[in-house]
């Protein structure tokens, strides 16, 4: 369940927890709503349910996200950027800018010679094609 929190991106919330332990004293400190989940403390229980609706909304908007043509061209043009983030790579890291660059390269180049040799390139793809069904 933690996990489903984490991939909708909710963050952790921390409830301040005061104590009587006896004697006079008092027991304070803070806890974390993922690290006690789940609990049976009201407070803890309604920031909890706070969080499910909140992943729950995240999700919904995603399901919906999905049919916007918006959604895949914005993927297609940052594919590797999302296949590294889906390896584990954080997209600021230089290795993910760099793929992505050369990957932008790599579509301006094929772009250009698509639209000065497209009779040539259409020939040669053909070819590999027979090659291959062959």
């Amino acid at each position: 369940m933690i996990d489903l929190l984490k991939k909708a991106n909710v963050e952790d919330t921390w409830q301040a927890n005061v104590r009587l332990i006896g004697w006079g004293y008092v027991s304070t400190g803070e806890a974390s709503c993922f690290q006690n989940f789940p609990s049976r403390d009201a407070d803890l229980s309604q920031k909890t349910i706070r969080m499910l609706h909140e992943a729950i909304g995240t999700y919904r908007a995603r399901i919906f996200e999905t049919f916007l043509p918006m959604y895949w061209i914005e993927l297609l043009l940052y594919l590797p950027r999302e296949i590294l983030r889906y390896l584990g790579l954080p997209p600021e890291s230089l290795a993910t800018k760099t793929l992505q660059l050369f990957y932008w390269f790599l579509g301006l180049v094929a772009t250009v010679l698509w639209a000065f040799f497209q009779s040539r390139v259409e020939q040669i793809v053909g070819q590999w094609l027979n090659i291959l069904m062959r």
